[in-house]
């Protein structure tokens, strides 16, 4: 019930902090109060939601998986990234590991019959050799696989899909 049907029914005047008054389901004497602090809290929790959704969105985009091995004496190794027009991910550089469940999920999936675990080094020479890129003058061996990239509204790299 209103503020002013209240009043013209009962003849009392509610509260400011009273927006009306309902009778929950199941209970037809007891009347329970609304108020404006509520409807404010409630509106005010639909707009964090909205906008939360609104900043938070993903989307899929292509992008490849780059293997290749980097024979300067300092970085010598395989190393592997994420590249998409977006950006470009290191998986499985020396000091950042925030890609790692990523490059787990990229060498279970892409097992070709050897524990990656116990032997990392081979996993990604045999990527190279599945999934060859044509050589270059004097370049290593080198591989690339088309997939999906999942990446939110901020181009930070979420998931791939294989």
């Amino acid at each position: 019930m209103s503020r002013e049907g209240a009043k013209g029914w009962w003849g009392i005047d509610l509260p400011k902090h009273i927006a009306y008054l309902y009778k929950p389901i199941g209970h037809e004497t007891n009347w329970s109060e609304y108020t404006y602090k509520e409807i404010f809290a409630k509106k005010k929790a639909k707009q964090d939601y909205c906008v939360m959704k609104k900043r938070e969105h993903t989307r899929e985009v292509p992008g490849y998986i780059y293997v290749f091995f980097n024979s300067c004496f300092l970085f010598c190794g395989y190393y592997i990234m994420i590249i998409t027009r977006y950006g470009e991910w290191h998986l499985n550089w020396k000091t950042r590991n925030e890609h790692k469940p990523i490059l787990t999920k990229i060498k279970e999936k892409l097992h070709y019959g050897i524990i990656p675990e116990l032997a990392d080094e081979r996993w990604y020479i045999e990527f190279c050799k599945r999934n060859p890129i044509p050589q270059k003058g004097v370049q290593k061996l080198r591989g690339k696989k088309f997939v999906k990239c999942v990446i939110n509204s901020y181009n930070n790299l979420i998931d791939i899909i294989l």
